[in-house]
C-alpha cells in the first residue's frame, strides 16, 4: 500500500467509474435470482493432499526496553525486501531500537551512533575502507549480523561490442558477503543444504534440534528446535565457532557429502553472527517451532553489545541521554553565548539527547567548553589535563581587565619618596653609562636589551603545539560517565570549534575532524582565526549600539562615569529584539485567530507575520511542506522584544507553541532551522481559554477550541460479524454525543440510499465498521463516503477490516504499540507504549514499509505479541493537493478499554482540528 492517499483516491476514482454501472446491473437483474450452472464437483478427503503446517513453539517475548539504533546495509544491491525481515524489525522496535538504512556515504561515520550493523544477501562487494570500518566497529564492541541465502544470487550477462546480450549466467558461487565475512574467519559456501531423511516438509528445509545447536550459547540455549528454509553451509576458521549444525543426514549440494556442516557461526568472541538462511525470518516461517524465540534472541544480540567509544564517536558515546554543558572557570554568560548554547541543545535533540546548561556537573555525562587561560584556574580541569598527560603553559600570565586595573592602582600608590629614590638611582646609572661611553673603544656597539620571552604552549605526547590558532578536544571515561573537554585561545576560536562539534552530530555528516591531528582520546584542531591572541577570560556580554545611544554620546554633557553606569544597567537587562535578527525577516502580512497562512521560505530567509486577532491565549502551529523542513517559531511583542520560541521537533514534524498569551500587534517569526527554506503553513487557534469569548467552562475545552463540532457517523454494520455476538458492539455514538453534534447512519437499518447531500455541513465523517467485515468496497455507500476526499473533507476510518481495503489479508491482532512523535495523535501515551487488547481479533494487514514517509504518518503498529508485528494499525495522511485529510485505525474498539477508546477518538478528532 505504497502512498496511502494516492491509493485511496485511486479507489475513489474506481468507485466513481465502476459502481454506477454495477448499480444499474443490480437494479436491472436484481439479487437472489437462480442461475443455471453445472453442479459443483464433490471432493473427498482422499482427493485432498495433506498439508501439514509447521508447528509453533509457545513463546511470549518480554523484552528489556531501551533506546538506540541498528544500521541496516542497503547499499550493496542487497537482495531482500523490508517485509521479509519484519519479524526481526518488530523485535527491535519492541526493545526501543530503530532500524536505520545505510544507502550511501561514509560507513565509518554512520556506524558511530549504532549498536549493531546488519548485512543481508549483498550482491556487490564491500570497498576496502568499508571493510576496515566494520572491522574497527566490531573490535570496539559493535555487533555484526551477516545473513546469506543460496537463492539470492547475481545474474551476469555476456554482451557483444554493440551492447547486445548474447548470453547470461548465474553467479551462485560468487558471494560478495565473503569479502566481509573473511575478516572474521567465516566463509559462506556457494551451495545449499538438503536432508532426504528428516526435514520440515521439504528436503531443503533443515531441522535443527538440541543436539545440532550450541547448548552453552545465549542465542540457542534451551531451544528445542528451529528450522532453516534453504541455507548455505558456513565454513569456520580457527577464531570462529559453530552455532548451528546440520545432522548426520544433512548434505551439501557442492559435495553431496553428509555430516559436519555448519548453518550458523559466531566470530570475534561472540560479536559476529553469521547465518546461512534469510527465509526463517519471513512469513510464515518465523512462527515455526522455536524460530520466533530465536529471532527475539537475535534482536537481544544486536542491542546488548557494549561499545568502546573514542573521541570521534561524539556525541554518541554519551549513554545517559542527559548531558550537562559546563563553561570552564568563572564565566558570566551574556547574550553572545546564547546562540551557541541553543544551537548545541537543538543539535543534541536531533541526536535524541538532552543538553542542559549547569554550573557544575552532576550526573557524569558532561561537555566542558572554555578558554585555556581560565582552564588553568580550574583545579578539576587541570587534573583532567594532567591525567591525559597534557600541560598548558602561559608565561607571562595573561591578565584580565580587573587584574590590570588592580596592578595600575598599585603603581599609582607608590610614594613620592620612592619616586625620588628611583630618580636618584636613575641619575647615577646615567652618569656611569656616560663614563663608560668615553672609555669604550670607538665603534663598540651597545648590547641589546633582551625582550621577555612569551610561552603559550600545549604540551602532550603529540608534541609541543602553540596555543594561538589551536583548539584541543579531550575525551575520557570515568566511573560516573563520559566527558568531553573543548578549549580554545579566544572567544572566536571557541565559537568556531563549537561549530566543528555541531558538524560532527549528524550520523551521515562529513568528517568534521579531517584537518585535525587525532588520537583515540584527543584532537588538536585549527581555530581558523587570523591573528588570534590568548584571551584572559571569556566575555559573552555586550549590547548592540542603537542610533539613539550614538546621539546621546555626541550631545550629552553628562559625566563619563554616569554614561558607563547606564551601559552597565543596559547590559544587565539585555533584551533580544526583532531588529537583531540577521538577515532581517521578510514581512508577510497579517494573521488572525483561527486563520491559516501559507508561505515559501527562500534559502537563508525568515518570515514575519503580524498577529491581528484579539488579545488572549493562543496556540501557534507551524508545519513544513516536506520531511526536510525543520520548523522554528519565534514570537516578539508589539515593541519587537523577544517573548518566546518553540523548536522541540524535527524535520517534517509540526512545531506547536501552546497556550501563549498574546496581544494584537505581536510578531510571529517563521524559520527553517537549517536555513534551506521550503513551503510551510502557519496556523493560529485558541488556547486554554477562548480568546474571543472568555473562559472555557470545565468539560468544554475540546468543543470550544476545536473546529470539529458536527460529526456524521456511518456505522457499517451489514457485513459478517467477526466477534461472538453483535450485541457486544461498541456504541461509538455514545462516546461522542456529549461533546459533539452527532448524526448516526446505520447501514443495516437504513431505508434509503446514502447520498452526497446527506454529508453536507459536517466537519468530520467517521466510517466505523467495528468487527463487521464486508466482501468488497464496491457499493453505493462507499462511493458517497469516499467522495468527501475529492472535496478536501475529513474522513476517519475505524474498524478491524475496513471495507475500503477489501479484499485484504487478515491476521490476529493481540496488542498495539504506539510509535512516532506526533504529539496530537499520541496524547495521553508515550512512544513505545504497548496496549494489550482484551481479546485477539483478525484485522487487516497493511505493510508499514510500503507507506510514503512524505505524506503518511505512522503512529500505531501491531505489537510484539501480534502476528505481523510492526505492520500498520494507525496512520494519518494530510494531502491538500490530492485530497482531504484521512485517519485510519485498523483496530476494533471492542478490544479496547473504555478509556483507551475515548483517547483514540479524542486524539483523532484533535488531529483533524489542527489540519
Amino acid at each position: 500500500m505504497r502512498r496511502m492517499m494516492p491509493l485511496i483516491l485511486l479507489i475513489v476514482l474506481l468507485l466513481l467509474a465502476v459502481v454506477p454501472a454495477g448499480l444499474r446491473y443490480v437494479n436491472f437483474y436484481g439479487f437472489g435470482r437462480a442461475t443455471e450452472r453445472p453442479a459443483a464437483p464433490v471432493y473427498t478427503a482422499a482427493n485432498i493432499p495433506n498439508v501439514i503446517p509447521p508447528s509453533q513453539g509457545a513463546f511470549v517475548d518480554e523484552p528489556t526496553v531501551g533506546s538506540g539504533r541498528v544500521l541496516l546495509d542497503m547499499s550493496h544491491g542487497n537482495n531482500f525486501t523490508m517485509p521479509e525481515i519484519a519479524s526481526l524489525n518488530g523485535r527491535l522496535s519492541a526493545r526501543g531500537y530503530q532500524l536505520l538504512p545505510y544507502r550511501s556515504g561514509n560507513l565509518a561515520r554512520q556506524l558511530r551512533g549504532v549498536s549493531a550493523f546488519v548485512v543481508i544477501t549483498p550482491l556487490e562487494t564491500f570497498a576496502e575502507e568499508e571493510v576496515l570500518a566494520v572491522v574497527e566497529f566490531v573490535e570496539r564492541g559493535g555487533r555484526l549480523l551477516l545473513i546469506g541465502d543460496p537463492a539470492r544470487f547475481q545474474v551476469g550477462y555476456i554482451e557483444d561490442d554493440f551492447g547486445f546480450i548474447l548470453d547470461y549466467f548465474i553467479e551462485s558461487d560468487a558471494l560478495p558477503l565473503n569479502n566481509l565475512a573473511h575478516e572474521f574467519d567465516i566463509t559462506f559456501e556457494g551451495d545449499y543444504l538438503y536432508n532426504l531423511e528428516e526435514s520440515e516438509g521439504n528436503f531443503r528445509n533443515i531441522l535443527m534440534g538440541q543436539s545440532e545447536m550450541e547448548a552453552e550459547n545465549e542465542l540457542t540455549a534451551e531451544l528445542d528446535s528451529i528450522a532453516f528454509y534453504g541455507s548455505h553451509s558456513v565454513k569456520v576458521g580457527a577464531t570462529a565457532t559453530p552455532l548451528l549444525m546440520g545432522g548426520s543426514q544433512t548434505y551439501s549440494s557442492a559435495t553431496d557429502r553428509a555430516g559436519g556442516l555448519v548453518l550458523g557461526a559466531m566470530g570475534s568472541d561472540g560479536r559476529v553472527l553469521a547465518l546461512g538462511d534469510i527465509n526463517f525470518l519471513t512469513e510464515p516461517y518465523y512462527a515455526s517451532l522455536d524460530n520466533t524465540q530465536f529471532i527475539a534472541r537475535i534482536a537481544d544480540f544486536l542491542v546488548q553489545g557494549e561499545r568502546e567509544y573514542v573521541l570521534t564517536d561524539f556525541p554518541y558515546f554519551y549513554d545517559s541521554g542527559q548531558i550537562e554543558l559546563v563553561y570552564v572557570g568563572e564565566v558570566d554568560l551574556g547574550a553572545d553565548a546564547f546562540d551557541e548554547i541553543i544551537s548545541l541543545q537543538d543539535a543534541f535533540k536531533r541526536a535524541r539527547q538532552e543538553l542542559r546548561l549547569t554550573a557544575a556537573p552532576e550526573n557524569g555525562d558532561t561537555l566542558y567548553v572554555g578558554l585555556y587561560n581560565q582552564a588553568l584556574q580550574d583545579p578539576a580541569i587541570v587534573a583532567m589535563l594532567e591525567e591525559a598527560g597534557i600541560t598548558l603553559l602561559i608565561d607571562p600570565p595573561v591578565l584580565t581587565e580587573e587584574e590590570l586595573e588592580a596592578l595600575a592602582e598599585e603603581e599609582e600608590a607608590t610614594t613620592e619618596e620612592e619616586v625620588e629614590e628611583e630618580a636618584e638611582e636613575e641619575a647615577v646609572e646615567e652618569e656611569t653609562a656616560a663614563e663608560d661611553e668615553t672609555t669604550s673603544p670607538e665603534g663598540e656597539e651597545e648590547e641589546p636589551v633582551d625582550e621577555p620571552e612569551i610561552t603559550q604552549q600545549i604540551q602532550s605526547d603529540m608534541g609541543n603545539v602553540q596555543m594561538l590558532g589551536t583548539a584541543i578536544l579531550l575525551y575520557r571515561e570515568t566511573d560516573d560517565g563520559r566527558e568531553l573537554l573543548l578549549l580554545a585561545p579566544s572567544k572566536e576560536g571557541l565559537e568556531n570549534s563549537i561549530g566543528r562539534l555541531l558538524d560532527l552530530l549528524p550520523l551521515d555528516s562529513e568528517y568534521a575532524l579531517a584537518d585535525c591531528l587525532t588520537t583515540e582520546s584527543m584532537a588538536i584542531c585549527p581555530t581558523n582565526v587570523e591573528d588570534e591572541v590568548v584571551e584572559a577570560e571569556l566575555l559573552t556580554g555586550g549590547v548592540p549600539a542603537g542610533p539613539e545611544e550614538e546621539v546621546v554620546e555626541e550631545e550629552s554633557e553628562e559625566p563619563v562615569i554616569e554614561e558607563e553606569e547606564d551601559v552597565e544597567e543596559e547590559t544587565e537587562s539585555f533584551e533580544f529584539t526583532l531588529d537583531d535578527l540577521d538577515p532581517p525577516p521578510v514581512e508577510q502580512g497579517e494573521i488572525a485567530l483561527d486563520e491559516s497562512a501559507t508561505g515559501t521560505l527562500g534559502e537563508g530567509e525568515t518570515h514575519v507575520w503580524t498577529y491581528s486577532g484579539d488579545s488572549g491565549t493562543v496556540n501557534i502551529s507551524l508545519i513544513g511542506g516536506g520531511e526536510e523542513f525543520d520548523a522554528v517559531i519565534e514570537v516578539y511583542d508589539a515593541d519587537g522584544i523577544f517573548v518566546q520560541y518553540e523548536d522541540s521537533t524535527f524535520g517534517g514534524e509540526e512545531e506547536l507553541l501552546e497556550n501563549l498569551d498574546i496581544d494584537t500587534g505581536y510578531f510571529i517569526v517563521v524559520q527553517e532551522f537549517f536555513a534551506v527554506g521550503g513551503d510551510y503553513t502557519l496556523t493560529v487557534t485558541a488556547g486554554e481559554g477562548d480568546v474571543s469569548e472568555g473562559e472555557v467552562e470545565e468539560g468544554e475545552e475540546t468543543a470550544e477550541t476545536s473546529p470539529i463540532e458536527t460529526i456524521f457517523l456511518y456505522v457499517d454494520d451489514d457485513g459478517d460479524f467477526l466477534g461472538e455476538t453483535a450485541a457486544d458492539s461498541v456504541d461509538l455514538a455514545a462516546l461522542l454525543e456529549d461533546d459533539y453534534e452527532v448524526v448516526v447512519w446505520s447501514a443495516a437499518e437504513a431505508t434509503s440510499e446514502l447520498t452526497e447531500e446527506d454529508l453536507v455541513g459536517y466537519d468530520l465523517i467517521i466510517w466505523y465498521s467495528g468487527l463487521y467485515r464486508s466482501e468488497s468496497s464496491f457499493d453505493g455507500d462507499s462511493l458517497v463516503l469516499t467522495s468527501v476526499l475529492l472535496e478536501g473533507g475529513n474522513l476517519f476510518i475505524i474498524g478491524a477490516t475496513p471495507p475500503l481495503f477489501e479484499p485484504a489479508e487478515i491476521s490476529p491482532l493481540a496488542d498495539v504499540e504506539l510509535v512516532g512523535e506526533d504529539e496530537v495523535l499520541l496524547a495521553g501515551w508515550e512512544t513505545g507504549d504497548v496496549l494489550e487488547l482484551t481479546a485477539a481479533y483478525e484485522t487487516t494487514i497493511v505493510d508499514s514499509t510500503d507507506l510514503d514517509t512524505e505524506t503518511d504518518t505512522l503512529f500505531a503498529v501491531r505489537g510484539p505479541s501480534s502476528s505481523d508485528s510492526g505492520d500498520v494499525v494507525g496512520v494519518s495522511v494530510r494531502n491538500e493537493e490530492e485530497g482531504g485529510n484521512i485517519l485510519v485505525l485498523l483496530l476494533p474498539f471492542e478490544a479496547l478499554e473504555t478509556a483507551e477508546q475515548e483517547q483514540f477518538l479524542l486524539n483523532g478528532i484533535n488531529w483533524f482540528a489542527t489540519g
